[in-house]
């Protein structure tokens, strides 16, 4: 093998360690937030201004389009998780004898995550359970069921639920059994999305491949052969 086989040996294997590094996944204590709170510790002199300036240099790196439209996403996504369990929370309550306004208090009060928010499906939580919060409010005050509803029917995945809740407060039909088939078909939907992501999951899985170690290989294997081979054939 040529030092120019090695050289370029050496280089693929150097490339190939530090993608390892970079794409290996992080802790779940070491995240922007714990980097952020470790930098924000008072200090005095040149060091505490450094870290104040490493900081705010963080910080602004998080505020941007990019990490703003991500987190509306998972938002939205851990809000679509929780939809059939909500219906179906709704829809054991009115089987139970629950009016629709108990059955909103209920449904708000099991849904809200306890103590600080700190992830995307906590913050979907908090979000559904005040929709459905002001949804008693409005019902406790003699609303009209489905101007009252309309709270929750902002969120897609219970916009049917909403709609029906809505037309039984106008014909005092009891919506249980109707609710019940929203959250099935919620469920059927859910269950569909998730087989789609793994699907997706396993073709995106490819692209690692194909952009680390097919490269790797061909530095690592291929070119010092082709070197070696051009060096002892070619005059």
């Amino acid at each position: 093998m040529t030092a120019l086989g090695i050289a370029l040996t050496g280089l693929a294997a150097g490339l190939s360690a530090a993608l390892s590094v970079l794409c290996w996944p992080q802790p779940a204590d070491r995240g922007p937030r714990r980097r952020l709170a470790r930098l924000a510790v008072p200090g005095t002199g040149a060091a505490a201004r450094r870290a104040g300036r490493r900081a705010r240099f963080l910080q602004g790196l998080r505020r941007n389009p990019w990490t703003a439209a991500r987190h509306a996403r998972r938002v939205a996504e851990a809000s679509a998780r929780l939809c059939p369990e909500a219906a179906e929370l709704l829809a054991a309550c009115l089987t139970a004898g629950a009016e629709p306004v108990r059955a909103a208090e209920v449904v708000a009060n099991a849904i809200r995550p306890p103590g600080r928010l700190s992830t995307c499906a906590d913050h979907a939580a908090s979000a559904l359970a005040d929709r459905f919060q002001e949804v008693a409010h409005l019902l406790r005050l003699g609303g009209n069921p489905i101007t009252s509803w309309r709270a929750v029917a902002a969120e897609p995945g219970l916009r049917p639920v909403a709609e029906a809740l809505g037309r039984a407060g106008l014909s005092g039909d009891a919506p249980a059994a109707a609710i019940r088939a929203c959250a099935q078909d919620l469920r059927a939907e859910r269950r569909a999305a998730g087989t789609a992501a793994a699907r997706r999951a396993g073709v995106r899985g490819v692209a690692p491949l194909a952009g680390c170690f097919l490269p790797a290989f061909v530095l690592i294997g291929i070119v010092p052969i082709a070197l070696g081979l051009a060096h002892r054939l070619l005059p």
